[in-house]
């Protein structure tokens, strides 16, 4: 297998080994995900996975703040999340509220509420936030 080394190439479509799936450079720069972590807030909190990000501060019940390691432009990327319990106990319909009204989005952290159907604060084992935006 030989290396081809560039230093500057201007790529106008990419497509993988078999000539299939193109795509440009500017999809790859604007739609991929920038940052996503799985994360657990049940007991200690911590995370299971992630990619391009720093940490998770546990603020309390349902309440968590997590910090991204190359920051966004500005504060309007968007997130995609998900949360829930691996255990069948009654309320258990979660919402992750992403950057609520007492946090305005910032180019490096994002906070999240996890609420039960009941509208409390609820700490859940499974949860997931996918981030895209300019870096």
């Amino acid at each position: 297998m030989s290396t081809l080394n560039v230093t500057n190439a201007q790529i106008t479509t990419l497509k993988d080994a078999s000539g299939n799936n193109p795509t440009t450079p500017s999809d790859l720069v604007k739609g991929r995900a920038k940052a996503w972590i799985n994360y657990d807030m049940s007991g200690t909190a911590g995370i299971t996975e992630s990619f391009n990000i720093t940490s998770i501060t546990d603020n309390g019940t349902g309440d968590c703040t997590v910090t991204i390691a190359t920051d966004f432009d500005d504060g309007n990327y968007c997130c995609v999340s998900a949360s829930g319990n691996n255990h069948g106990s009654g309320n258990d319909g979660h919402l992750v509220i992403i950057n609520d009204d007492s946090a305005i989005p910032t180019t490096t952290a994002v906070k999240c509420i996890t609420k039960n159907d009941a509208n409390a604060a609820r700490d859940t084992d499974r949860n997931y936030l996918v981030m895209f935006g300019d870096q």
